[in-house]
């Protein structure tokens, strides 16, 4: 999604790969998300997922379980 925001023909691109992905019944992923604006003009793209260092910045593999546990405190009886 490299220059959504300043090139149209990127625009026009990252458009038409979210409609194609539409129309073939698939979700579309954005990659290298790093700016809400980036973001806001993909929802209006209609993207359904997005992924970059806006979300979220890389991880080591031994820290992603630390992303899987559960987060809420078990009831107490």
């Amino acid at each position: 999604v490299q220059g959504l925001l300043e090139e149209p023909r990127c625009a026009a691109i990252v458009q038409s790969a979210i409609q194609l992905a539409d129309n073939l019944g698939l979700r579309a992923i954005a990659e290298g998300v790093e700016s809400a604006s980036v973001r806001e003009q993909l929802a209006r793209y209609g993207c359904d997922e997005a992924q970059g260092f806006l979300l979220g910045r890389p991880v080591a593999a031994g820290d992603i379980a630390t992303f899987t546990r559960p987060s809420r405190e078990p009831e107490q009886d």
